[in-house]
């Protein structure tokens, strides 16, 4: 999503792919598109390519949510807290999980609810 945000139209993946494989950045790629994270191109509709790799979906840009999210997760403290609350409360990390403790840590941070800034 870093590299979406910091690209002009669609970004250069060749890094991510270098480390972490096709496959992983594609699948990844579907689903910050599918949790409406960021807007993109998926040919074929999102299904498996014909050889069984997960489908890909060029990334062009964030949506209002996916700046949001990079935003919050940017803080390493933020990032630190929401992580641990996501893990503790549901045993995991959901997109969900992490926008909400995402959402209650930087509450926490700036006093309560915010309103009285």
């Amino acid at each position: 999503m870093i590299a979406a945000e910091d690209a002009e139209g669609a970004p250069d993946l060749s890094s991510l792919i270098a480390e972490f494989g096709e496959n992983v950045v594609r699948h990844h790629s579907y689903l910050i598109n599918q949790a409406g994270l960021a807007e993109g191109i998926c040919p074929g509709g999102g299904e498996l390519d014909w050889d069984g790799s997960p489908p890909i979906c060029v990334i062009t840009g964030l949506t209002w949510a996916g700046h949001d999210f990079i935003v919050a997760a940017r803080n390493d403290t933020l990032w630190a807290k929401a992580k641990a609350k996501a893990i503790t409360v549901i045993g995991g990390m959901t997109i969900d999980a992490l926008k909400a403790a995402l959402t209650l840590a930087a509450k926490e941070a700036i006093g309560g609810d915010g309103l009285d800034l």
